[in-house]
């Protein structure tokens, strides 16, 4: 289990490659849903199969965050974990 920063230093990057499974943690905000498909993005553009990424929605149910099924069609991936 490794706890990665927001940014992708090589060694992160390498890391990430090496996983079995991705979690990507993301709040139901807008100014975070628009980051994790940036960072969703990036995964793909290092060659990070989509199979292998999970999403954790993390502090569900906090006022003004948007609903979980237009957050999954934003993102175009499920969410796995609440």
């Amino acid at each position: 289990v490794l706890d990665l920063d927001n940014t992708f230093a090589p060694e992160q990057v390498q890391a990430l490659r090496q996983a079995d499974v991705v979690l990507v943690v993301i709040r139901l905000d807008f100014a975070c849903l628009r980051n994790a498909r940036r960072a969703l993005d990036y995964l793909g553009q290092l060659g990070i199969a989509a199979d292998r990424v999970q999403l954790v929605a993390n502090r569900h149910g906090q006022p003004k965050e948007l609903p979980a099924d237009k957050a999954e069609e934003a993102l175009g991936v499920k969410i796995a974990y609440y």
